[in-house]
This record gives structure tokens, sequence and C-alpha cells, in this order.
């Protein structure tokens, strides 16, 4: 399984994707009153529950930018301590990177 975190929206988001199709979304927060440190272990926490995702994380994506800087730095700081806990595959890319891709 691939776990996408979305951070650069207006709502971040966690994708769960597996051979190549989304199985799982789910916002992290309901508006954008909320905040991200303040709901994103919960968040992933439902996920673990409901998919046993610690078990079964092959891959960590992130996005980085442009976006919130506060809500930049909770998502790498997030993903990173998944990276370091099962040493999984972590990348990153930005809607630059995403408008060029052909």
């Amino acid at each position: 399984m691939l776990l996408f975190l979305d951070v650069i929206s207006p709502l971040p988001e966690f994708l769960v994707i597996e051979d190549n199709k989304v199985i799982l979304h789910r916002k992290i927060i309901d508006n954008e009153s909320d905040k991200l440190s303040d709901n994103i272990f919960q968040a992933f926490i439902g996920l673990n529950k409901d998919l046993n995702l610690i078990q079964n994380l092959e891959k960590i994506v992130i996005t980085i930018g442009p976006g919130s800087y506060t809500s930049l730095r909770v998502g790498a700081a997030f993903v990173s301590g998944l990276h370091i806990l099962k040493d999984i595959h972590l990348c990153s890319f930005s809607i630059s990177d995403i408008i060029n891709f052909k």
C-alpha cells in the first residue's frame, strides 16, 4: 500500500493507494479553521484501524508546495516519523511537478 498525504490543499487529506487504485480517501480536517497538527494523528489512527496500514505500508508520498508553511512542516514531520519507524521509501513532489508531468 502507498500512503499519499496532500498538505497543500485547503483541506488536507490522506489517500491510500493499492494496485494503482485509490482504496481509501479521508479528509484530515473538516474546515479551514481546524488545525492539521491537532487532527493528523487521529486521522492516521483511523486509517490504521480500517486497513492495518502500519503493517501493509510500502511507500509514502507527500506534496511539498506551494502551500501553508505550517501545514508543510506538520506533514513533513509526520511522514518523516513513519519513514523512520518503518524504514519505508518516502518521496515528495510539488504542484509544478504535477503540472509538468506528461
